[in-house]
């Protein structure tokens, strides 16, 4: 019987997993970022997402690290579900490239030549060096990348085979799709694709399951992978779930093609490959089965983004979508998600400013009717926005953002909090706009007409316009125009000197409503037509 030392094995596990840990947070601190803004600026189509998933994946050595920053882009709005899908199929075959390290390296070469001094020169940079982030990261990748050998020593080390159980799992063999469960159980219940690779090496390496048993676990391990992400997605939002069913129905298609394939592709590796050694054979497998599942999906990468797009349904209206697709830790991400709000708090406040001089008096049925928002409730939706932007800005604002990083998030709330306050404005003066819009006096239907015309020629400006302060000119004109005109009206006896003030205080009201939507429209503004 082969001999098995359980607390050996479960510290190996335990080593080998934290290892992968630190890997994944060392080479995510420090390169992180630059890779969110290569796979946001070359994902262009599927094709390049499945290139740009292998590569990411393969240096990042860890899938999960990836998924989280293409459900962020895609929540984000940055990049389309299409390409997402891309990106996660090439992820999948990224992930093989640790099977394939550790199949080299783990049991080709002694781990004590490599792994101690990875370990000791590692720990070293964390203790004397680790107040600075540069050498903080190297340490703790170096640290992880040397316990995940020595990890890897220990498992295989636990494991022993002796002469009388050939003869046990000689029988086995002849069932081995029957190793798929344990595989789907084995990675679901320590979630990582890679530890089950590393235990399936290692006990192929020692000689107590055969190759085909192997396979059926590796493919049990390629779906368990979705287990984590199937529990992920219960109580997630859209976006979330669409990139979830992805993932989860693309690695069951290509489990269930490889299950089918077991001993085709295992042969095709044997002889076609002409792979001798069973663990360079095991990866290859592993390689192989992924690959096809790529090619398999790769026409039909279109259709089925949207099959999601239709299977999975928004549930409920949600005011700020983007803020709930996103991590607040996904940083760049996250600021993207904010712009994209900003965006549409843009547009509600011209729909307010335009219903509150242009709206019309309701009719008896809409009096009624709940689901006419009023003024009032447009500018509380608009304040609903805000806090919900504001809250989101201060998560992300606990995590460590560079200087770039931070500047930017700044300078998104300030043009938020200037586009509230231009809401506001319109807000002051509701009364006033009532009474400009239900008085019959000629000279002051001719204002209220003209102070139309000034916000068309106000939103031209800003569609056309890019210097902030040739607006602010016409701002000031169409100011001191109306502020002549009302003394006009004074004199002509149009107005009461009792309403002159608040006359007056609609004038400046208008002047600071566009010159906070100014500001705020230089920094959210896109190119669609500005004008209402």
């Amino acid at each position: 019987m082969p001999n098995f030392d359980f607390w050996m094995f479960l510290a190996g596990l335990g080593i080998f997993l934290l290892g992968i840990n630190q890997m994944e947070l060392g080479i995510k601190n420090l390169a992180g970022k630059s890779f969110r803004r290569f796979l946001r600026t070359y994902t262009k189509n599927p094709f390049l997402g499945i290139l740009l998933g292998v590569i990411v994946t393969s240096i990042l050595q860890s899938s999960s690290v990836v998924s989280l920053m293409v459900l962020a882009f895609v929540g984000a709005g940055i990049i389309p579900l299409r390409n997402a899908i891309g990106i996660i199929f090439g992820a999948n075959l990224g992930t093989t490239i640790t099977g394939w390290i550790v199949a080299s390296i783990g049991f080709k070469i002694p781990i004590d030549s490599f792994a101690l001094p990875l370990l000791g020169i590692g720990g070293v940079l964390i203790a004397f060096l680790g107040n600075r982030m540069f050498f903080n990261e190297i340490g703790r990748f170096l640290v992880g990348f040397g316990a995940l050998f020595m990890g890897l020593n220990y498992m295989k080390d636990s494991i022993e085979m002796d002469a009388a159980a050939e003869h046990i799992f000689a029988s086995i063999e002849l069932a081995p799709h029957f190793f798929f469960i344990i595989g789907v159980v084995i990675t679901a219940l320590i979630q990582s694709s890679s530890a089950t690779m590393a235990i399936t090496l290692s006990a192929l390496f020692s000689g107590v399951i055969s190759l085909e048993i192997a396979g059926a676990i590796v493919i049990g391990g390629y779906l368990g992978t979705t287990i984590t992400v199937m529990l992920g997605t219960l109580g997630g939002n859209q976006v979330k779930r669409q990139v979830a069913f992805a993932h989860i129905g693309f690695n069951f298609l290509t489990s269930i093609i490889a299950l089918i394939l077991l001993y085709p592709l295992l042969d095709f590796v044997k002889s076609v490959l002409n792979i001798s050694d069973p663990l360079y054979q095991l990866v290859a497998f592993h390689s192989t089965f992924t690959l096809i599942g790529i090619v398999i999906m790769l026409p039909f990468i279109g259709p089925y983004a949207r099959f999601l797009e239709q299977f999975v349904k928004v549930k409920k209206v949600v005011l700020s979508p983007y803020l709930e697709r996103v991590p607040a830790t996904e940083t760049e991400g996250a600021l993207e998600a904010i712009r994209k709000e900003g965006e549409d708090l843009l547009e509600k406040i011209k729909a307010f400013r335009f219903a509150a001089f242009n709206e019309a008096p309701k009719t008896l049925g809409q009096l009624f009717d709940s689901k006419q928002p009023n003024l009032i409730d447009q500018y509380k939706i608009i304040q609903e926005k805000e806090g919900d932007i504001i809250a989101y800005f201060v998560q992300i604002n606990q995590e460590k953002l560079n200087g770039s990083d931070s500047d930017q998030l700044q300078e998104l709330i300030h043009a938020v909090k200037r586009m509230t306050l231009s809401a506001k404005n319109i807000k002051n003066i509701l009364h006033t706009i009532t009474f400009l819009k239900e008085t019959d006096e000629s000279e002051i239907v001719a204002f209220n007409m003209r102070i139309q015309e000034q916000f068309s020629t106000f939103y031209n400006h800003l569609k056309s316009s890019n210097n902030l302060e040739t607006v602010q000119h016409q701002i000031d004109q169409d100011y001191r125009e109306n502020v002549n005109t009302i003394y006009t009206l004074i004199q002509n006896s149009s107005i009461k000197k009792s309403e002159l003030t608040s006359i007056l205080h609609l004038n400046s009201e208008i002047k600071n409503f566009k010159t906070n939507f100014m500001d705020a429209w230089f920094i959210f503004s896109s190119p669609a037509d500005a004008s209402d």
